[in-house]
Formats: C-alpha cells, structure tokens, sequence
C-alpha cells in the first residue's frame, strides 16, 4: 500500500518540498529525490533548497539538498522510464490476478491476453 501527500513551503529566497509516505525505501526515495529536483527545475526554473520525506508509520524523516547533477540523472532516468512504458511487452509479468488491480496499464495487457486466447482456439483440434 503506498500513500502520499506532498507539500510544498516557499519563503522569498527558496522552498522546500516536503513528501509524507506510509511506506519509503532506498529505491523509492532516490527517485522521488531526483524527479522531485527535476520538476522543481523544470517547472520553476530553481531547485528546491531542500527535499524531505517523511515516513508516517516509521517516524522518519530523510532530507537531502538537491544539487545540479541531480537534474542530469533525474532525466536520464526519465527517459528510460518513458522507453519502458512505450515498450509494455518487457513489463514484468504477474502471476495473481491481484497484482494488476492497480497496475495503470491494466487495459494493455488485457488487449495482449485477448489475442493470446483468440490465437489458442484458433488451435484446438475439434
């Protein structure tokens, strides 16, 4: 389960961005550092002077200060995200009908397995 809220706190020289989660691991928390830090950069033109997330069933509280290599990295994992979603064949595939309740490209695989079940009946011998 995975919830969030993000607030943002502006002063006359900087922000901060702040994230609450009910659940954050390492992973998790360097993506939304650097995607954080690039959409801060592309939609206000300035970097966060801080990020923190904080973890509302554990009681912790990351913080980081975004720096200018950070929106480098951040697109180039962007782009490779946008590569992987275009290509939804190399999508891990799911073994429970459960794990595809929230998947946002439920609709994809659905398509996929409708041809693969047209395909088997076009194979069995009657």
């Amino acid at each position: 389960m995975s919830l969030t809220f993000e607030v943002g706190e502006w002063s006359a020289g900087a922000f901060v961005i702040k994230k609450y989660v009910v659940d954050a691991d390492e992973e998790m928390l360097a993506l939304c550092q650097k995607l954080m830090t690039v959409f801060s950069y592309k939609a206000f033109g300035v970097l966060p002077g801080k990020i923190e997330v904080i973890n509302l069933i554990e009681g912790t509280k990351y913080e980081y200060i975004p720096k200018q290599e950070d929106i480098i990295t951040g697109m180039a994992d962007l782009s490779r995200m946008k590569e992987m979603l275009q290509q939804p064949e190399h999508y891990t595939e799911r073994h429970f009908r459960s794990e595809c309740i929230s998947c946002a490209f439920r609709s994809e695989c659905q398509g996929e397995e409708v041809k693969k079940e047209a395909e088997q009946k076009k194979n069995i011998v009657h």
